[in-house]
């Protein structure tokens, strides 16, 4: 039931996502890790609050696609563009510091999409504090196959950006992050045509 795959996405989602961020934190501050070389522990840790939010978002909007809401599901996307922008404008108004206003803008925009992203969802079915753990299992067995895959991609898609700071510097990697996700709106027009078709298609 939908119910049960929001209420185990949801859980699932924030409880890993929590684990993640404990344990990167004690790892940050207790080794020494090279291709981190540079960058402030406080920096780190305001980055890897977003996970869990955006964890649950990947999985809600998941769902939205599934219950063929590919305007809510397109309509998020210009969403998280768009809160991170405002808040980091909003930020510099109180700050000169860039990085430091990136960080906290991307963490307010993690928490505004989910928020909102959690509202669109329990408009479609309720969420429990249960966790299903059948589901969960059938889950996994089916994501696992494409997970390690992801996994992989998602490394080589970013190994870059550790390639810059080990290399070069933190300041470095904030140009350089800048430039190609400027690069990456060229990749939108595509994105939203599968997010519209792929339902279509898979539906045939």
């Amino acid at each position: 039931e939908l119910k049960d795959i929001a209420s185990t996405s949801f859980l699932f989602g924030m409880g890993s996502g929590l684990i993640f961020v404990i344990t990167t934190i004690l790892i940050v501050q207790n080794v020494s890790l090279p291709f981190l070389k540079g960058i402030t522990p406080a920096f780190i840790t305001i980055v890897v609050f977003t996970v869990p939010f955006e964890i649950v978002i990947s999985y809600n909007t998941s769902i939205l696609l599934g219950r063929d809401k590919i305007r809510a599901f397109l309509l998020m996307r210009i969403v998280h563009a768009g809160v991170f922008l405002f808040s980091f404008l909003a930020l510099r108004l109180v700050s000169d510091n860039w990085l430091l206003n990136g960080l906290y803008g991307q963490l307010i925009c993690s928490i505004t999409v989910w928020l909102i992203t959690c509202i669109l969802i329990m408009r479609l079915t309720s969420i429990s504090l249960r966790f299903h753990r059948i589901f969960a299992l059938d889950a996994f067995k089916y994501g696992i196959k494409t997970h390690i895959g992801s996994i992989v991609s998602f490394s080589e898609k970013r190994m870059d950006i550790f390639l810059v700071n080990y290399f070069l510097s933190a300041k470095a990697v904030g140009f350089y992050s800048l430039g190609t996700g400027l690069g990456e709106f060229l990749t939108y027009l595509g994105l939203a045509s599968s997010a519209m078709l792929f339902p279509k298609v898979a539906s045939i």
